[in-house]
């Protein structure tokens, strides 16, 4: 019996992340997500008002709309601290993604 590559690679570790937007700011007191290289991260996000979100560094982009749950789902490759951005109405920085070597 023969095994695929596929099959035998080790699974990524998945951890999600839940964050909300109101008026225009991430609700609660997390300013900062950290993580470790190699990990797969799943930014999911709700919010009151339509709006583009931008991880920078990252290029990964998400389009949040009131009523339902988007993601921004990602392999931590890069170690450094990367802001990420609500674009349209300006551009503020919403949240800081650190990302630590392993």
């Amino acid at each position: 019996m023969t095994t695929s590559g596929a099959a035998l690679a080790q699974p990524k570790n998945r951890r999600t992340i839940e964050l909300e937007i109101r008026q225009g700011k991430v609700t609660g007191d997390k300013r900062t997500i950290r993580a470790t290289e190699d990990e797969e991260i799943d930014i999911r996000w709700t919010t009151d008002k339509a709006v583009e979100l931008h991880l920078h560094g990252y290029d990964v982009h998400a389009l949040a709309k009131p009523g339902r749950s988007v993601s921004m789902t990602f392999v931590a490759h890069t170690a450094g601290r990367f802001p990420i951005s609500a674009h349209g109405h300006g551009h503020d920085r919403m949240i800081y993604l650190e990302i630590y070597p392993r």
